[in-house]
C-alpha cells in the first residue's frame, strides 16, 4: 500500500512538472484564427511547436511562448492540437 502511495506520487509530479508553463513574454500574446484581427499588423514570421502535449492547452502555451521570444503580440493560427505541429503567423499589431 506505501508503495503504492510512493509510485502515484512519482508519476504524479512526473506528469505536471512536463507540462507546458506560460513565460511572461507568452503571457502577452494572443492567439486568433481570424485573419481580419491582424490585417494591419506588422507580420514578423512563422512560429511552430511540436509535442508532447500533455495538457489540451499546452499547444496554445508553446506557440504563446514562441511568438514572445519574436517579440510578437498575436498569432494567426489554423492548427489543432491534434496535428503534430502547431503552427501559426506571428505579428505585431500593438505599439
Amino acid at each position: 500500500m506505501k508503495m503504492t502511495r510512493i509510485i502515484v506520487l512519482v508519476v504524479s509530479s512526473l506528469f505536471f512538472s512536463s507540462c507546458a508553463t506560460l513565460n511572461e513574454k507568452g503571457k502577452k500574446v494572443r492567439l486568433t484564427h481570424t485573419e481580419s484581427e491582424v490585417k494591419n499588423c506588422l507580420r514578423i514570421q512563422e512560429v511552430s511547436t511540436l509535442p508532447p502535449y500533455i495538457l489540451p492547452s499546452d499547444w496554445k502555451i508553446k506557440v504563446r511562448n514562441a511568438a514572445g521570444a519574436v517579440e510578437a503580440d498575436t498569432v494567426l493560427t489554423d492548427s489543432f492540437p491534434l496535428s503534430p505541429k502547431v503552427k501559426g503567423q506571428a505579428y505585431k499589431c500593438e505599439d
